[in-house]
């Protein structure tokens, strides 16, 4: 699998706007929370799909990781 990559918003408190893994991208619709833990932050997202992820960006190495998911409505 590829690594996962998160495009950020301008500003020292960023939010994710998209995300993905190699070629597939999804928009973030909406943060539906955020904190900090200790040396990590962390996002709640909902995808343009309906799903809800949780983000981890590791802030030292300034990585990011997929903490949860879980898959939205069905169309």
């Amino acid at each position: 699998m590829d690594e996962l990559w998160v495009e950020c918003q301008d500003g020292p408190d960023a939010a994710p706007r998209r995300f993905g893994w190699g070629n597939a991208a999804r928009e973030v619709q909406e943060v539906l929370d955020r904190w900090d833990g200790q040396g990590h932050r962390y996002f709640r997202v909902r995808d343009d799909a309906g799903a809800v992820l949780i983000l981890r960006q590791d802030l030292e190495a300034g990585t990011w990781r997929l903490h949860f998911f879980e898959r939205g409505d069905p169309a």
